[in-house]
């Protein structure tokens, strides 16, 4: 009966079930990895938005630290003499605030060098100018002076405007959604700088007592006018963010503690010191009396400022670690999902397709007289499995037989059966791939040996010792070589040595020792008689050779040494070394006698 073969189209259980595992955790996968990308994004877009906001919190607290550092500055120029150390150290304790807030600024990675190095050289020279005006006698000490020192601390925050609205134009260009941020909080510092400023005018007049000039009075005009125009546009902001700060007090709680103090009683306060015209008022405060009164009536402007940016900070910062679980979620539902597919699918291809590529395998494998190291592992498959393993295991069992009678067939074909050294196949095969390697030691060198009127032993003393002669001197030849070099029965009474890695020089010298040897044996007889024999040997060989090449120049050298009187050496040069004479000249050929 014949057997029915699959037809070729037909495909396996590896090839058909697969495909569908893969497309099954490939969706899962895709899935999963579309679901991680989108909550990677909205991470990504949290924390960066969290990131801007508090680079921009830390920029604005710079700003308010510049517009701060005004009013010590202002008292100290203005200051008695016995007052002067006390306000001086409160001036320095204003100025290292701001030197940090603006270090901790500089900190922003992509904020231009540049614009803080303008704002750092106009803040010197506004303090060189408040320390010269406070250092001068009042006596002294003009209208003008005090009034350039003051504008150009009023300089150092314009400057720094620049570094506000650069930074506020990244955070947009980021991510638009964040513009009410920057606008809200700009408002709220410029509120704050602008309330300061006009305090800052009524100072030179206040403490010169002279009147204001007309250009500080449409100045401080112009200034509570923007104070007027940014309290309104207050309320579209204040209340969006959702709570404070400070958990005692809302955001519009204290919205309206700066509406009574400040925007009541602070420009209630500014009024009272000057009447129409720039003249000082009756009720005009000295200028370290009003400078302390106007800076506690803007107190709540600066609390407001920085509770509604602590708001926006931890706003942020909550929407980063919310969108950071969310991320983490995801990415864990994704990981249970792909790796419960992948777990089903390997538990499928252990369980039963690995097995069955298994047994695929070894049958391919025995077909091809490639046994396995081990017995099929029976344990533990199913029934099914179990019996296709015992097959295959009974097959692999008569191949082991018939794989060692190959074996001894294989030796016998590439054995001489008299000598046991290796036939003129073998050695073809050795030589051939050896004349074909580009490594030096590869190289080959054939020496080829023929016993000494071989025929007149057989004549006299029978083809018995003959046989023994050749048997004893391949035995000789075996043991004079070195284990790697092959020996082999060449043809009759004709054997060869391929050597490998040697030059012509060396190997000519094993001719001379073989051919030492050779003669000084002793082959004894069965029946007693001593008998010695000599040989003929030829060399040849070298790099970039042909084999049968080398063959034909080795053969050249024994029919020289034969017809210089048998028992001698000789040595073919090949073409490639005659083609470089001055390379051979170096090589020391020994005596070849």
């Amino acid at each position: 009966m014949k057997s029915v073969s699959p037809p070729l189209s037909s495909k396996s259980l590896h090839q058909v079930l697969w495909p569908f595992g893969l497309v099954a955790v490939l969706c899962t996968l895709l899935l999963a990895a579309g679901g991680v990308a989108k909550t990677g994004q909205t991470y990504d877009l949290a924390r960066n938005n969290a990131t801007q906001v508090r680079q921009f919190a830390a920029i604005l607290e710079a700003a308010n630290a510049i517009s701060a550092e005004r009013g010590p500055a202002n008292v100290l120029m203005t200051a008695e003499p016995s007052r002067y150390e006390s306000l001086l150290l409160k001036w320095h304790n204003a100025q290292a605030r701001t030197d940090a807030a603006l270090k901790t600024a500089s900190l922003t990675r992509t904020l231009p060098r540049d614009l803080l190095d303008r704002v750092t050289e106009q803040l010197d020279q506004g303090r060189r100018r408040v320390l010269a005006a406070s250092l001068r006698p009042r006596e002294q000490l003009a209208y003008r002076d005090v009034q350039m020192a003051i504008n150009a601390m009023f300089l150092a925050w314009d400057n720094y405007q620049r570094v506000v609205l650069w930074q506020s134009r990244h955070m947009i260009q980021s991510d638009p959604a964040i513009a009410s941020v920057a606008i809200r909080n700009m408002t709220l510092s410029g509120l704050r700088e602008y309330a300061g400023r006009l305090g800052s005018y009524l100072i030179a007049p206040i403490s010169m007592k002279e009147n204001m000039p007309l250009e500080n009075q449409i100045n401080s005009r112009e200034t509570m006018a923007r104070i007027q125009t940014l309290w309104t546009l207050l309320p579209a902001y204040v209340g969006d963010i959702g709570g404070s700060a400070d958990r005692n007090l809302s955001l519009a709680q204290h919205y309206e503690i700066a509406r009574q103090v400040y925007m009541v009683q602070g420009l209630a306060l500014v009024e009272r010191q000057l009447r129409d015209g720039g003249e000082l008022s009756a009720m005009a405060l000295d200028a370290e009396s009003f400078t302390a009164q106007y800076v506690a009536a803007m107190k709540p402007l600066e609390t407001l400022r920085n509770q509604n940016l602590a708001a926006v900070v931890d706003k942020f910062n909550h929407r980063q670690d919310q969108a950071l679980i969310e991320l983490l979620a995801t990415a864990l539902i994704a990981t249970l999902l792909v790796g419960s597919m992948s777990v089903l699918l390997i538990v499928m291809r252990r369980r039963v397709v690995q097995p069955l590529l298994h047994g695929a395998k070894v049958i391919i494998d025995l077909s091809e007289n490639q046994l396995p190291s081990q017995p099929m592992p029976i344990q533990g498959q199913v029934r099914e499995l179990q019996r296709l393993y015992a097959a295959i295991d009974a097959v692999a069992g008569k191949l082991a037989e018939w794989s060692t009678l190959t074996r001894q067939f294989e030796k016998l074909a590439i054995t001489d059966g008299l000598t046991g050294l290796v036939n003129r196949r073998n050695l073809d095969e050795l030589g051939f791939k050896a004349s074909l390697s580009v490594r030096s030691s590869d190289v080959p060198h054939l020496i080829l040996v023929d016993i000494d009127h071989f025929k007149a032993i057989n004549d006299r003393y029978g083809h018995p010792v003959g046989d023994q002669v050749l048997r004893e001197v391949a035995a000789l030849m075996r043991r004079t070589v070195r284990d790697n070099d092959c020996v082999a029965r060449f043809g009759g009474e004709e054997f060869a040595v391929l050597i490998q890695g040697n030059s012509l020089a060396e190997a000519a010298i094993v001719a001379r020792k073989l051919r030492r040897a050779v003669q000084n044996q002793t082959i004894v007889t069965s029946d007693g008689q001593a008998l010695r024999v000599t040989a003929s040997f030829g060399v040849a060989g070298g790099k970039n050779e042909a084999w049968a090449d080398i063959i034909r120049y080795a053969d050249e050298a024994l029919y020289r040494a034969k017809t210089a009187g048998r028992n001698r050496v000789r040595v073919t040069r090949t073409q490639s070394r005659q083609r470089h004479p001055p390379l051979l000249q170096n090589i020391p050929l020994p005596e070849l006698g």
